[in-house]
């Protein structure tokens, strides 16, 4: 049998490697004692109660966790794939915007091209009734 102590808070059995009580989660910090004081000889032992653990067995306990290991904390702020998706939805926006823009600058060029063209064809005609025909 491996050596246990008792909890001081609920008295159930904890071994002496844990540093937790797994069934109320006490801290263990006195020196293990290997079996429970018994009480001197004429005084009545105080009655030790001792609740059933209300966790399934075969469950890790919450209060069992190695010193080594800690939960990370919870991450803030949006996943990396959201992020780029965003980032390319703004440059199909901002795409978009310039073509039109750059479209629509080219389209006044062109039109004042042609408008000058055809004012300058339109006063520029060739004479009447010399032709050959």
């Amino acid at each position: 049998m491996p050596d246990v102590r008792y909890c001081p808070s609920c008295g159930s059995q904890v071994s002496v490697s844990e540093r937790f009580c797994g069934n109320c989660g006490a801290r263990m910090d006195q020196p293990a004692s290997v079996a429970p004081t018994l009480p001197l000889a004429g005084q009545a032992a105080p009655p030790t109660q001792v609740l059933p653990s209300t966790q399934p067995p075969g469950q890790p306990s919450a209060f069992n966790v190695p010193p080594g290991s800690t939960a990370l904390p919870p991450r803030r702020g949006l996943p990396i794939w959201v992020i780029i998706l965003l980032a390319i939805g703004a440059l199909a926006v901002v795409g978009c915007i310039a073509t039109v823009g750059a479209l629509t600058l080219l389209g006044q060029r062109v039109s004042s091209v042609f408008a000058t063209t055809e004012a300058g064809l339109t006063t520029t005609s060739r004479p009447s009734g010399q032709g050959g025909g």
